[in-house]
């Protein structure tokens, strides 16, 4: 037999998993009001893309770039760049790489847009 020492009062903690399930049992109450300020916190936090004002500017620039001729150039750029490696390595995965880029330069800030300005309503 094991010569362990075990209080009365204290709980016999081996496994990982019983240590979180007592470290739960013991922080239970805290756990439950951090989780209750963080969905407060969220929750809150409705219209945080209408703010930033001042940072209208660099985002009109940079919208401008992807959505103007800069991005054109590089959606196609990156779109040859992948049908090139595709053939040279004799691989689909190049291609597609190619594709998914130049697709993703030319949706992604409407896409992006989109989640930021989506209004939910609790």
């Amino acid at each position: 037999m094991n010569n362990m020492n075990v209080d009365a009062g204290a709980a016999v903690v081996s496994k990982p998993e019983n240590r979180a399930v007592a470290f739960v049992k013991d922080n239970g109450l805290m756990l439950l009001l951090a989780a209750m300020v963080i969905g407060q916190a969220l929750a809150s936090s409705g219209g945080a893309a209408s703010g930033g004002s001042e940072f209208q500017d660099l985002y009109d620039l940079v919208l401008g770039w992807t959505e103007g001729v800069l991005g054109k150039t590089i959606a196609v750029s990156a779109f040859l760049i992948g049908m090139i490696m595709g053939v040279a390595k004799q691989s689909i995965w190049a291609f597609a790489i190619g594709i998914l880029f130049a697709a993703s330069f030319a949706f992604g800030p409407g896409i992006i847009d989109g989640v930021f300005t989506a209004g939910f309503t609790l």
